[in-house]
């Protein structure tokens, strides 16, 4: 196995006297390191951040990358043994990968891994396949930087990374034994994508963010599955044979969309928000389960098959529309405080509450195959509701004024 340092740098003729000096100074590249300015067909491509940092050009894999720098994979790279892995061994590696498609053709390691507790390792631009085992596994690393990789086909995990990862642009698809992405806490992801992978799509830590992202189309797990505290933003979960998405507590979910999931669209743990969300055709559960505490606001639910919402505790459901879902509309327990929400065409029931002390304020809620309005518990409030069909109310509960802009009409 080929070990190199990042010894060659692009210089002007005399500079590159100066260099030639320094670096016999210093060491003598390792067989297969590159200590030509250039490799052929191709001039090392430096980013802003690396502008005074020198390049080494990798020509021959498997190799190990021992030394911190900069590396570039170059265009007419040959494999030497048997398959294109790379090994990073130090803290400091920036390895860009040149657009490669590395196929591991089968070996029984990843293709490219870390090895120790590392820093500050990025890799970028190439895909990955073919590995039976993780495309990418850095997840000793702590800090790793992935961006615009695509890692298919693999026995194991799309990619593994290491607590406070950023994954920018990366795709994962067709992983069989393992998910799209695994990351440990507070990982960053942008623009990221997990589809058709066996055992779901992400699956994160704590303190998760997602924007821009879609996790669809997996098998035996969500699209997104994360700790508590996650933050989603604009994320898409589609057709996948669990959640779409799967939250701890304190989540906070705005602007996203699941269609047709098997056992919930949103799933959210205790007092996390979900705003300006739709989720539509679950198959086999309800568009929003929500745990005590958490809330629910101007968010569209319709064509489930369980309830449109279901609330499992004190929270809050307000300016929601819920509509045609075969399970019910809404469904809440306990002290719930239940506003400004659209009810229409669902099935089983309209609005339903089980427990006491709940809060029902304006909402509209429409006949559908069931009670349009069943209040089980005691000790409820009801004011300014405007209930088309039957409606069930338990002893004990106020239904406020009997005319004015307070009071409730049910037809």
């Amino acid at each position: 196995m080929v070990r190199l340092h990042p010894l060659s740098v692009a210089l002007g003729a005399a500079a590159a006297l100066v260099a030639g000096a320094l670096l016999a100074a210093t060491r003598t590249p390792a067989r297969g390191a590159s200590a030509s300015t250039s490799p052929p067909r191709a001039a090392p491509v430096q980013t802003a951040s690396q502008a005074e940092a020198p390049v080494a050009w990798i020509r021959e894999l498997p190799c190990t990358l021992d030394a911190p720098g900069a590396y570039r994979l170059a265009p007419d790279f040959r494999v030497v043994g048997d398959a294109p892995c790379v090994t990073i061994v130090a803290s400091g590696v920036h390895l860009d990968l040149g657009g490669a498609v590395l196929d591991g053709g089968g070996v029984r390691v990843p293709g490219v891994r870390a090895s120790g507790a590392l820093e500050d390792v990025r890799v970028r631009r190439g895909e990955l396949l073919n590995f039976v085992a993780d495309g990418v596994d850095l997840a000793s690393v702590h800090g790793a930087r992935l961006e615009a990789l695509s890692s298919s086909n693999n026995a194991g995990h799309g990619i593994v990374v290491g607590d406070a990862a950023e994954l920018v642009d990366c795709q994962t698809h067709f992983n069989y034994g393992g998910r799209g992405v695994v990351a440990g806490d507070d990982a960053d992801l942008r623009r990221c994508r997990a589809t058709h992978n066996e055992y779901g799509g992400f699956v994160l830590g704590a303190r998760a963010t997602l924007v821009a992202c879609e996790g669809s189309n997996n098998l035996y797990g969500a699209g997104v599955a994360a700790g508590a505290a996650a933050t989603l933003v604009r994320v898409e979960a589609h057709d996948n044979d669990d959640e779409g998405l799967r939250l701890g507590a304190e989540a906070a979910v705005v602007d996203g969309r699941t269609r047709g999931n098997l056992t919930a669209g949103v799933r959210v743990g205790p007092r996390s928000v979900v705003r300006a969300c739709e989720a539509s055709e679950t198959r086999d559960g309800p568009g929003f389960a929500l745990a005590a505490g958490a809330e629910l606001v101007r968010s569209r639910s319709v064509a489930n098959h369980g309830p449109g919402a279901a609330l499992d505790g004190p929270g809050r459901v307000a300016g929601c529309a819920l509509e045609e879902n075969r399970g019910g509309g809404l469904t809440a327990v306990g002290a719930a405080e239940l506003r400004s929400n659209a009810l229409r065409g669902n099935r089983s029931f309209g609005l339903r509450v089980r427990g006491d002390g709940a809060l029902l304020v304006a909402n509209d809620v429409s006949e559908g195959a069931g009670p349009a309005l069943w209040l089980e518990g005691r000790d409820g409030t009801l004011l300014a509701n405007h209930v088309r069909g039957e409606v069930r109310l338990a002893d004990g509960n106020a239904t406020g004024p009997a005319s004015g802009p307070w009071a409730n009409r049910f037809e």
